[in-house]
């Protein structure tokens, strides 16, 4: 009561000059002759003295009522001392709930730059393309400064509004396929590159989860981070045993804004459907909130990584650091730190003279398994989130970090997948119709592209078709463009086939682009399918009879000689080409004979 009463004290002595200025212009009304006032109350302003009457005749040259003004700044000064009062209180004795307070403001920023960067993407392509003609060489150039704009701005809001927007916006930067470069070009900062939180954040949260400081729960506590990520960053950390570990700390606002920020985004994407009809993604954020959200759980996320170790086990040349579960909680792991290098780090795999093919290999087995035998799929690989050292043979070893988004196949989901992929490599058209529709999908030709991510090719009366083995920059339009064209066909597909199917579609982009960065020196179409047909013969880990072996080693053989064999007859025919080329029997330009075989 007391600091409320000196607090007014001190506002009111704050207005004085204002009141005075006011006063000074009434002083001479109240003075009026022709008025007789009997002395009812008086009143200090200032250094002048006023006396509050009870008139019998009406003042009527007096415009300004002083008790009504009087009134009106006790209302305001009372108003502000109370509600300072409330939120003085509120944040030492209940922090989390003023934080919850600061989130709900934050989140009603977001939403306007959520708007605001639609708004003007959208003004930027009507206007700057408005008058030009599709098919001019005017248009194409005003439409890539189009998709540079609209991909900076975008960038820019994403990094600005931090969280699941960063999460979203790392798995378009994989889809080069489909979407512009200039998009993917400025999309990929998002992957290492994130808005780091101070050291009293983090402090913050030890507080509230083991009611103490990193200081004092660890030997030694790294305060700058060594990686920051859309939902987390990493701090490098020494137990009192002298383990080196890293410790992953959640944003500690995550949890309470993730509601709000969904929300957002679901009225944007609705939004967008209704302005452009073709692009509606709306339902994907519904069907993935939930996956979304158990990332946020971090328990959730150590038991992910101890189910991967155990199914990827029988594999020696994949690692899964183990979890140290006294130091973690919902919003903290920790796990045992490793040495190595990000698999785009091209220098550091350099200096640890491993080689590219051999680790192309292993990640595709790695995947492989998990997608067709496991069913329990790593739906986040991007090469922040595996590492790549050398093992006890001297040669790579992968390493899998980050547990928090998978994905888990219905086995009937499964098992098709892999008749999918087996029958696409074959070429078997039937097969590949067959077992699209059992997923749900009756547009297989296109639904085999996307999953492939690689256009086919078919000669005229056969009944199967050839994916190109090696994709080139040509194909790389072809694909962009079958996007566009196609895109009604494509939305129909995506919404057909199981959900579940969404996150592994991102796995297979994601070592798609990273082995596209190693120059592609394997066919990761063709050792997928290897995994395809383990995956139809069960796990050797749950299946390990002898006749499951036996089985599985027969299939492979027999798919090994059915490559080789269709192999041989392809050099062959082109070597028959050549050679009716050579005596004047055929064009001299057999380039477009060539791709499409």
């Amino acid at each position: 009561m007391f600091v409320t009463t000196s607090l007014s004290k001190h506002f009111l002595y704050q207005l004085r000059p204002f009141a005075t200025s006011s006063l000074k212009h009434l002083y001479p009304v109240l003075r009026q002759p022709s008025c007789r006032y009997v002395k009812h109350t008086y009143q200090y302003y200032g250094r002048y003295q006023f006396t509050r009457m009870q008139s019998t005749n009406a003042v009527t040259k007096a415009k300004v009522s002083p008790s009504k003004s009087h009134w009106f700044w006790r209302a305001c000064i009372a108003s502000f001392i109370i509600g300072g009062a409330t939120a003085a209180t509120v944040k030492i004795f209940y922090p989390r709930k003023w934080r919850r307070w600061i989130i709900t403001i934050k989140g009603f920023n977001r939403f306007r730059r959520s708007i605001v960067v639609g708004l003007r993407i959208s003004i930027h392509y009507w206007w700057k393309l408005l008058s030009l003609n599709p098919e001019s060489d005017e248009y194409n150039v005003a439409i890539k400064a189009c998709h540079q704009h609209a991909a900076d701005l975008m960038t820019q809001g994403i990094l600005l509004n931090g969280g699941i927007y960063v999460k979203l916006g790392q798995g378009l930067a994989t889809m080069n396929h489909i979407l512009p470069k200039e998009y993917i070009r400025s999309l990929e900062i998002l992957r290492d590159k994130a808005l780091t939180r101070g050291h009293k954040e983090v402090e913050d949260i030890f507080m509230e989860d083991f009611n103490m400081k990193p200081s004092e729960m660890f030997a030694s506590f790294d305060e700058k981070p060594i990686a920051a990520a859309s939902l987390a960053q990493v701090h490098k950390a020494v137990t009192h045993q002298g383990d080196e570990v890293a410790v992953k700390i959640q944003y500690i606002d995550l949890r309470d804004r993730f509601y709000g920020d969904m929300i957002t985004i679901r009225l944007l994407l609705n939004a967008i459907q209704f302005m452009h009809p073709k692009f509606g993604f709306a339902w994907v954020i519904t069907d993935l909130e939930k996956t979304l959200e158990n990332e946020l759980d971090f328990e959730r996320e150590g038991a992910n990584g101890e189910r991967s170790a155990k199914e990827l086990k029988h594999l020696p040349f994949v690692h899964v650091p183990r979890i140290r579960w006294n130091y973690s909680s919902k919003r903290v792991l920790t796990a045992e730190f490793i040495h190595g290098a990000k698999l785009n780090d091209l220098e550091g795999i350099k200096r640890m003279n491993l080689d590219l093919a051999d680790i192309s290999r292993k990640l595709i087995k790695a995947f492989g398994t998990q997608i067709f035998s496991a069913g329990f799929v790593h739906a986040d690989p991007h090469p922040a989130n595996v590492f790549v050292r050398k093992g006890k043979d001297d040669k790579a070893e992968i390493v899998l970090l980050d547990h928090g988004l998978y994905q888990e196949l219905e086995p009937t989901v499964r098992r098709n997948l892999c008749q999918v992929w087996k029958a696409a490599i074959l070429g078997y058209e039937d097969e590949i119709k067959k077992y699209s529709q059992a997923l749900g999908v009756e547009d297989h030709l296109n639904f085999i592209t996307i999953l492939m991510m690689r256009p086919y090719s078919k000669l005229e009366g056969s009944d199967r078709i050839s994916f190109i083995s090696k994709i080139t920059k040509q194909d790389m339009r072809q694909m962009q463009d079958m996007a566009k064209d196609r895109f009604d066909r494509i939305m129909i597909i995506l919404r057909s086939m199981p959900t579940s199917m969404l996150l592994v579609f991102r796995n297979l982009n994601t070592i798609r682009s990273l082995l596209q960065v190693y120059g592609n020196p394997i066919n990761r179409h063709v050792e997928l399918a290897r995994c395809s047909i383990e995956g139809l013969n069960g796990n050797f880990e749950e299946n390990n009879s002898v006749r499951r072996i036996i089985q599985t080693r027969y299939q492979l053989f027999v798919f090994n000689m059915h490559l080789r064999l269709d192999d041989f007859k392809l050099w062959l025919f082109r070597t028959y080409l050549r050679f009716l080329q050579f005596i004047g029997r055929a064009p001299k330009d057999l380039t477009p004979i060539l791709q499409v075989m």
